[in-house]
């Protein structure tokens, strides 16, 4: 797993954080059965997720106004799964909105969209 962020302030009232992250896992397995007796090995099937294939990315962006003592952040996300096993495919798009307003600590105002696609 991969991640970096990376904070940029363009004046003392605005702040803005930037990353992306990746992510890859490959799950493989092997069964045998040992017969003690007889002293012999044979194998068994695999399991049911040998050879699946899991990818994650995504891009965030975030910016942080500080008006008097107001707080606006708001920000986007853009997430991808894809998952793979032999020849079927599920891959996943995910994009969110998300806007905050904030006074001191605390939080008065957040909304949220997400886009949630299939392929």
């Amino acid at each position: 797993m991969g991640r970096t962020e990376v904070p940029f302030q363009p004046n003392p009232y605005w702040n803005i954080v930037s990353g992306v992250e990746y992510y890859h896992d490959q799950v493989g397995s092997d069964a045998e059965q040992r017969d003690m007796i007889n002293n012999t090995v044979s194998s068994l099937p695999a399991s049911i997720l040998d050879g699946v294939t899991f990818i994650q990315s995504g891009i965030i962006l975030l910016h942080s106004l500080d008006i008097l003592k107001l707080r606006l952040s708001f920000g986007g996300l853009v997430n991808a799964l894809a998952i793979q096993r032999d020849q079927s495919n599920m891959e996943r798009l995910i994009c969110s909105l998300q806007l905050w307003l904030k006074c001191g600590s605390n939080v008065f105002y957040s909304s949220q969209c997400a886009i949630d696609l299939f392929f």
